[in-house]
This record gives structure tokens, sequence and C-alpha cells, in this order.
């Protein structure tokens, strides 16, 4: 029998160029990370065949921009990942486990928005056509998978936004799409970074509105007026007699100032790890708008 695979050497091979230079020196590490990383995901799917040159290199595609390689690996969710890049390969094994794992779960995960059983197959239906067949030229987007939080967490997301929007089809008296154009036109999903939104929901509103509640009166009713109000630059510079530019700098400057505050404030109370809370503080900037017409409305928070 011959030496064993490097597993290290095609996973800093995938990365190439300067990061797998800068790797090099952790070569033995890497080795050992993925070596346990392989035998957690073949203890709990012995019979799922992918081979683990395929897995390595699978990996180092959902760890790239990690800053610790090593530890990056050690904190995936190893079986999760497995079953989802055999099934991104189209293993027959593999895509007959997700379905009786992780598709079989979607009519409890469903039931709350309509308990018909032809419902839950149409939701499921559209789950395997937009991310178990492959993308024309490429592999199925279950391959977005990155591991970082569990599977089902990842299934749960899609299931209810799936079924959403098929409720909104409906209401609007339409057929149920067809999925093969559906796939077509269909944005980007990041499920974990939905998940990990809805999981520190709490966590974030609180951290928001203590941001919010420091904020100098001042600075409280500009957000007023222009969110709530719904007062144009224009409008807010002539009641106080200032140029619109100085109201949008104004402006500026207060967001940044909530984003700052409420960046420190969930660095002090959430453990994440640092690609988590950079996910996580992009949704807060992508939804600040939202957060603070929501914040404002609250009595609580609101400022005279």
């Amino acid at each position: 029998m011959g030496e064993p695979v490097s597993l290290s050497r095609i996973f800093l091979a995938r990365l190439g160029g300067p990061r797998a230079d800068d790797l090099a020196r952790s070569a033995d590490s890497i080795e050992s990370a993925l070596r346990a990383l392989d035998a957690a995901a073949r203890a709990a799917w012995p019979e799922i065949p992918l081979d683990a040159e395929t897995f390595a290199a699978h990996v180092a595609d959902r760890v790239r921009s990690r800053s610790d390689a090593p530890d990056a690996i050690r904190t995936l969710y190893a079986a999760d990942l497995f079953l989802a890049c055999a099934c991104s390969l189209g293993i027959a094994v593999a895509l007959a486990t997700f379905e009786r794992v992780q598709l079989s779960r979607v009519p409890g995960l469903v039931r709350r928005m309509d308990t018909s059983g032809a419902f839950a197959d149409d939701v499921a239906q559209a789950i395997r056509e937009m991310f178990l067949v492959p993308v024309q030229g490429g592999r199925a987007r279950i391959a977005e998978y990155s591991g970082r939080g569990p599977l089902s967490n990842w299934i749960r997301v899609i299931a209810v936004r799936t079924a959403l929007r098929l409720r909104r089809e409906q209401r609007r008296g339409g057929t149920f799409p067809d999925w093969e154009n559906e796939l077509q036109r269909a944005k980007p999903v990041d499920p974990e970074l939905d998940y990990l939104r809805l999981r520190y929901r709490a966590a974030y509103e609180e951290a928001f509105e203590g941001a919010l509640a420091a904020l100098p009166d001042r600075d409280a009713l500009l957000l007023k007026l222009h969110y709530l109000d719904g007062l144009s630059i224009d409008r807010i510079g002539a009641l106080y007699g200032i140029h619109r530019s100085t109201v949008a700098r104004w402006r500026s400057s207060i967001r940044r100032s909530l984003l700052a505050s409420t960046r420190e404030q969930l660095q002090r109370r959430l453990s994440l790890t640092d690609s988590e809370f950079d996910s996580l503080i992009a949704l807060v900037r992508s939804q600040l708008a939202v957060s603070i017409r929501s914040a404002l409305h609250r009595p609580a928070v609101a400022k005279p």
C-alpha cells in the first residue's frame, strides 16, 4: 500500500497563490485538521462514496477567506459539509440521504403557513430544483453551504423563504412558477446569514436601541424628521436654515455613529468568529434604514 495522499497539499493547491504560500508553514496543522474532519464525516455517513481529496478541495473553498485555516477547519460541521459536498456532485447515495434527513423535515417547517401535504411537496420540490440540480456549466447550489452552521438551519431558512414565495404566488392568483426559469432568475441567497440574523436578532435590537438612545437629542430629532415624518433633506435644511449638503453630511455622520456604537456593543455581548461577526455587521449596515424606522416607532426609544 502506498503513502497516503497529502490532504494539506491538495488543500493548499486549491487555494493557490500568495494565500497558499502564507499557509504552507501550517501544513502539518492543516493536515491534522483535515484528517479529523474527514474522519468525523465518514463516521456519520460511511455509505457515501466521496473521496478525501475531493472533500479537502471543497473545504479549501469554504475557508478561503478565514484568517486561521486550521482553526477554521476544526469549527466546520463535518458531517453536514461532507453531505452537501457529495450532493453538489450528484452522488446518488448522498442525494437519497439528503432527502431522508433534510427534506423530510419540510412539512413540519412550513406547517404554520399551510398544513396541506401538497403545499409541503411543492416547497420540497422547489428546494430540489433550486439547490440540488446543477446550474448550467457548474455545480448544484448546495455547494454554497459553508459548513459554519448546521445544515438543518440552512434548510429551515430556505424552506420558509420558499414557502413565503409560493404563498405570494397563490395570493396573486397565479400558478406555481416554472422552477427552471425561477432558478435562472433567483437572486443570490445566503441562508446561513439569514439564520445568523434571526438567531442574534434580540441582541442586535437591544444593542441598536441602546446606541439610538445614546444619541444627542438634536441628532435623534433629525432621524425622526427624516425616517418617521418623511421630510427630505431639502425640507430639513429649510427648517434649520442650512444647506441640503450639510444635512446630508449630518445624517451620514449620525448613521456612522450608530453603526460604530452598535458594533462595539455587539462585540462585547456575542462570541462569534471574525467572519460571522463581519457578516452580522454587514447585515446591520444593509438594514440600517429599516432598523432606524422600527426603533423610532417604539415609544421607549423615540425622541420627542
